[in-house]
This record gives C-alpha cells, structure tokens and sequence, in this order.
C-alpha cells in the first residue's frame, strides 16, 4: 500500500482560498441538483443532502480557526467584519426572493408583510436553517477563543457547538441542524492539526480512501435512538465524505490521470447499478449517488477551465440562498414535464439571479467595510 501511495502526486494549496472557492461552487451547484428532485418532485436524489452542506460547514470552521491562527487582531475585528459578511447577503437574497415571488404569483398585496417576514430570523425558508446554525457558531468561536486558545479551545468549541446543534434542532423541530454541523468540527479539528493530518493522508492515500468508501457504502440501519440517528451516523457520513473530497482535491490531477479514470469509471459503474435497482435503500440508492457525486466534485474542481471559472465566481453563498425560490418558480410556471431540462434551467436561472445579488451585496459590503475602516481609524489609531 505504502509503495502505491508513495507514486501519487499531491498539491500543496488544496484549502487555498481559491480552491476552496471552487469547491464551494461545485458545492452549491450540486446542492442546486439535490433540491430539484424535490422541487420537481421526482425524489431521484435522496438522502445525501445534508452531507453536501457538511463542506460549507468544514470550510466555515477551517477558515475561522486559520483565521485566529494566523491573523494579528482578528477577534477584535472578528464580530463586526464576520457577521455583516454573512447578513448582508442574506437578508438582500431575502428580499429579492419575495420580490420576486410576489411578481411570479401575483402576491402584491401580501409584498409588505413577506418583507417583513424577512428581518424575522431566521427567515422561514427551507435553506436558511444553515444561515441561522452559523450564526450561532460564530457566536461561539467569538467567546471561546477569547477566553481560550489552541486544542483546548477546539475542543471546548466543539462541545459547544454540539450542545447547540442539539438545541436548534429541538426548538425548531427540525433534524436538519442535526445532521451536517460536524463538518464544521471537522475543520476546526484539521486547521489545528493540519500538518499532521495531510502527512498522515498522503503517506496512507489508499487504505484511508478504501476505508472512508467502505464506510459511505455501509447501509446503518435506524431505530438505535435520536443521538444514533440524527447526529453520530450523520456525523460518520459527513466526516467521510468531507474527508474523501479534500484528499482528491490533493492529488495532482494531471500527474495522477490514471488514477482519476479508474476511480471514476468504478464509482460510475456502482452508480448504474444502484440506479437499476428497485430500492431505495442506501447501498442502493443514495450511496451510489453520493460517490458519483465525489467524483464530480472533484473533476470541475481539477480541471484547468472550470476551475478557473469556479474560482472567479464567488457566488456561492447567494446561489445557496437564492435557488429554491428559483425551483418553485419553474416548477409552476416554466416547467414542461422534464427533471432534466428543469434542473438546467434552475441551475443557469439561479446562477444568473445569484451574481446579481452578490454585486449588489458586494457594493453594499464595500461602502460598510469602507465606514468600518474610518472608525477603527478614529478610535484605535495605529
């Protein structure tokens, strides 16, 4: 194993900030894909949503803890930087969606009271749950680095942020909090260790990948309790899959060729033959779907022009907001009985609505960046 591990090339800015850019696209793009089945109402893509979420959440806790790590001054500036960054997006993608729906169904009588809806947070919205979670966690991160540092300050945050998990889900009745949030665990976990943990990776590449492929093919079962069910095999799922889409994004895709065909001609393979299948459970539903989804990921990420497409794109977290708003509109006005041409269409409607609101909610970002700094000027002068 080690001498089959010891000819595969790496890159060494896998979790660069544009890479993770990328990542974060193909991420939102697949989400886009995932929600269509239930917007279209064809359930072909079931059960592995929350997992795709779980990446957005390893890149959160990642990017705050490199932050704090090796950013002079970063708490002090950490509450009024973090939060506007992550609100101001929102709430403008709020508002465009009811405008937009008040015009798509004729809802213009009920346009004040949906505007108002959006500044209730969390907004009642079927992906702004993830929104909500964060802004917990910041809350969390903030307090808890500031009273702490290093590994106990990881492990403390890591108890804290699954205490909350555990409570959103229960005060909101909604199991999705539940599922995705170890991801963001996770990063915190590899920002820490980060040295470590790639060593360890690159010297053991395939037994690890042929371990955490086993562990997404497994079919656990149900019934062995809330925490069994709704937070541990979750947890499992989301560590696995987290972990098998970095170490791919590490391998030098133009030096390791081979290596990439084999994996994805196996995993496309499975996919059919889960596809064939009567069940739906998920050895032979959502497995298959999730790997095939691995082998996507990473192939728009490692390729040359699409990643340079992704990366320049920063409109991942408005396409997130925005594309189910998208969906429902097709799906009562523009839909002509085919998922395929549906879900085209939400992906480059949705894409399109997100980069307008991502330049409107870059510019107002700009000019409060730009007060924020005038400020800090006046009251803290170097």
């Amino acid at each position: 194993m080690e001498e089959m591990t010891s000819v595969i090339r790496f890159d060494d800015d896998t979790l660069s900030l544009r890479n993770t850019r990328s990542l974060r696209f193909a991420m939102a793009v697949l989400i886009v894909v995932y929600h269509s089945s239930y917007a279209f109402e064809s359930y072909a893509i079931s059960r592995v949503g929350y997992i795709f979420v779980a990446l957005f959440f390893f890149l959160s806790g990642y990017g705050l803890h490199e932050g704090v790590k090796n950013k002079k001054g970063y708490l002090r500036t950490f509450l009024p930087k973090r939060y506007p960054s992550l609100l101001i997006p929102y709430f403008i993608c709020g508002i465009i969606s009811v405008l937009i729906t008040a015009v798509a169904f004729v809802q213009y009588s009920n346009l004040p009271a949906m505007l108002i809806r959006v500044f209730e947070f969390p907004f009642v919205y079927p992906v702004t749950w993830y929104v909500a979670e964060l802004v917990v966690f910041y809350a969390l991160f903030f307090v808890t680095f500031v009273f702490l540092r290093g590994r106990t300050a990881v492990a403390v945050l890591s108890i804290l942020a699954t205490i909350a998990a555990w409570i959103l889900a229960a005060h909101y009745d909604r199991i999705v909090f539940s599922l995705s949030f170890v991801g963001f665990i996770l990063g915190l976990v590899w920002s820490c260790h980060s040295e470590k943990i790639v060593s360890v990776l690159k010297r053991f590449f395939v037994p690890v990948f042929i371990i955490l492929t086993a562990v997404l093919l497994i079919p656990f079962g149900t019934g062995y309790g809330w925490w069994a069910d709704n937070m541990f095999v979750p947890g499992i799922r989301c560590s696995a899959f987290v972990i098998m889409i970095i170490m791919l994004r590490m391998l030098n895709l133009r030096k390791n060729l081979p290596v990439f065909v084999s994996v994805a001609v196996c995993f496309s393979a499975y996919l059919l033959w889960g596809w064939e299948s009567a069940g739906t459970d998920w050895v032979h539903h959502a497995a298959p779907q999730l790997l095939f989804v691995v082998i996507v990921i990473v192939l728009l990420t490692k390729i040359p022009l699409t990643d340079d497409i992704m990366s320049k794109w920063g409109i991942s977290y408005e396409l997130y907001l925005l594309h189910w708003t998208i969906l429902v509109i097709i799906y009562a006005h523009l839909w002509v009985g085919n998922v395929f041409i549906g879900t085209v269409l939400g992906i480059v409607l949705s894409i399109a609505v997100a980069a307008g609101a991502h330049l409107l909610s870059y510019f107002v970002l700009r000019r409060y960046d730009r007060a924020f700094e005038r400020l800090e000027k006046e009251y803290h002068p170097q």
